[in-house]
């Protein structure tokens, strides 16, 4: 099983918490989401995707430097197909 969080770099910020620089997030996460689903999708090595809503999907939440994103709360779930390759050691 493997599981990903993704968002999509903008640019940079000032982080609030040590006065360094850290990147700055596309607020509207779910697009990062779409191009996962789209960029693996387009392997061949998906054979089922569909979208899974929480029961309390996060909606609307702050990054740890203070800035905010949105999202509609649906979860991406990808069925890859099983590609083990016999050794031939």
């Amino acid at each position: 099983m493997w599981c990903v969080a993704a968002t999509h770099d903008i640019g940079f910020e000032r982080d609030q918490r040590n006065n360094g620089v850290t990147p700055k997030i596309d607020p509207a996460i779910d697009g990062e989401r779409e191009y996962v689903n789209d960029t693996l999708s387009s392997t061949g090595l998906v054979i089922a995707r569909y979208h899974v809503t929480p029961r309390h999907p996060l909606i609307d939440a702050k990054t740890a430097t203070g800035g905010s994103f949105h999202s509609d709360g649906r979860i991406l779930v990808l069925v890859l197909k099983n590609t083990t390759v016999a050794s031939n050691h």
